[in-house]
């Protein structure tokens, strides 16, 4: 089932280069829930690039064209994940601000890597 999409958020392409991602249309303030991630649990061997890491061979995968299937790293995150499945701000996310997770916060693997775009000072 599709989850039901928030009007103060946006879908649209980023400026660098990573496709496209998740855009405040208003003002958020520190702690406020933003959006389902997802519901689905599925196994390491169907896990994706935008899964979540829960636990021994459980992640969690966002529907595909939702807001959890677009969020996008960052070093200097906008946002975190709360169990069981909310993305919450992590500080005042202004409008037009992209909504952004960071990664290796998500992904507790010793083998996984990835290259960042985000271009954070912290990165």
């Amino acid at each position: 089932m599709m989850q039901k999409m928030n009007n103060h958020l946006e879908i649209k392409k980023t400026a660098y280069g990573a496709g496209s991602g998740v855009f405040a249309q208003k003002n958020f303030n520190s702690g406020e829930n933003l959006f389902i991630f997802g519901e689905k649990i599925i196994p390491w061997a169907r896990a994706t690039c935008r899964s979540i890491h829960m636990g021994k061979n459980r992640w969690m995968e966002p529907e595909v064209g939702s807001y959890g299937h677009f969020i996008n790293h960052s070093c200097s995150p906008t946002a975190v994940f709360q169990l069981p499945n909310k993305i919450i701000s992590k500080a005042v996310i202004k409008s037009g601000e992209e909504v952004t997770v960071d990664y290796s916060t998500l992904v507790h693997s010793p083998h996984w890597k990835m290259e960042c775009l985000c271009s954070s000072a912290s990165c």
